[in-house]
């Protein structure tokens, strides 16, 4: 194969990257340049890890493509690439090799699709699924939120947090959970600081205006809003958010509460798409801790009426034990008539 042969690659629909022996790109077609907003100028004779590619995926790409070349055999791997605006794609690659006349690897050939919105819609399929049946499963408030933070961190974020209101309407942080388990202390750092601090700036605004808040990167600034003084800072520097959703949480008749994700992966910067999943989990989230309430309240009404009629009843019992008791020449005579 030559580089004549090389816009041959246009007529295919998928995504196409040539790559020379030092893996610097040769070639890309169209359908690169259309999804990462990079033209064939812009990257030929680049290594596309240097651009295009996460920090944390690169070594694995690389021994990906050694493995390649001593094998010979085609290989198939999924990366996450972020274009020129910072968006990340997932996509999922072919690779083969292109041999030269005398037998050796002159080009790896890699084919992709771009599989970011059918991984999403079957991540986002499977934590709703996930998350109904663990719902389903108990009526007690402090299960409801240990559930839906831990799923959330095992699929939609790194750190999740959910506030809810107390009876006096005070926002409280209830339930902070974190994928890492290295992470823990921090989280727990960020749980009791929030106990002792007022609502920062940031979850005001979601507060205050019910309104979804989505942060794509999280600037110096941003990160300072969203803290409540100095030891808040410090702890939310140390987390090293880079991608930030704070959705209300919108029950009936109560003062609204919030339910925060954070992404610390730079591989994963949230978009318009994955707010909307977060709002449709709130509503999920908000429904079944009104059913938590409520249940919690009827008990606690049949809990008081029982006791009630329970000591209505006793009080009966030793009223009637002490006219029982009397002498019959102390029971109450007829009044005198004037």
């Amino acid at each position: 194969m030559t580089e004549a042969d090389f816009p041959i690659f246009e007529t295919i629909g998928a995504l196409v990257v040539v790559l020379d022996a030092d893996d610097r790109v040769v070639y890309w077609n169209r359908a690169c340049s259309a999804l990462t907003g990079y033209s064939l100028e812009e990257v030929r004779d680049r290594r596309f890890w240097d651009f295009l590619l996460v920090p944390d995926e690169i070594d694995a790409l690389k021994a990906d493509l050694a493995e390649l070349r001593a094998s010979e055999q085609p290989r198939q791997h999924t990366n996450n690439w972020v274009t020129k605006s910072g968006e990340h794609r997932s996509i999922a690659w072919s690779n083969s090799l292109a041999l030269a006349p005398d037998g050796r690897p002159q080009y790896v050939i890699k084919t992709g699709i771009d599989r970011t919105e059918s991984r999403r819609v079957d991540d986002e399929r499977q934590l709703l699924a996930e998350l109904g049946r663990g719902l389903l499963a108990t009526i007690d408030c402090d299960t409801i939120l240990t559930r839906v933070a831990g799923l959330v961190v095992q699929r939609l974020a790194d750190c999740c947090a959910i506030a809810l209101p107390d009876l006096d309407g005070q926002l409280r942080w209830l339930k902070v959970a974190t994928r890492d388990p290295a992470l823990e202390p921090l989280c727990a750092r960020l749980h009791r600081l929030a106990f002792e601090a007022q609502h920062p700036p940031l979850i005001s605004e979601v507060l205050e205006s019910r309104q979804p808040l989505l942060l794509p990167e999280v600037s110096a600034g941003q990160l300072e809003a969203m803290a409540d003084g100095e030891q808040h800072l410090l702890a939310l520097r140390a987390l090293a958010p880079r991608s930030v959703m704070i959705v209300p949480l919108l029950a009936r008749g109560s003062p609204p509460g919030t339910l925060a994700l954070m992404s610390t992966q730079p591989s994963r910067s949230y978009d318009r798409d994955e707010l909307r999943f977060a709002e449709e989990l709130a509503v999920r989230v908000t429904l079944a801790i009104e059913n938590a309430r409520l249940y919690a309240r009827l008990r606690s009404d049949s809990f008081d009426l029982r006791e009630a009629n329970e000591r209505m009843v006793c009080a009966t019992l030793r009223a009637q034990e002490r006219l029982d008791d009397r002498d019959p020449l102390e029971l109450p005579r007829a009044a005198k008539v004037a």
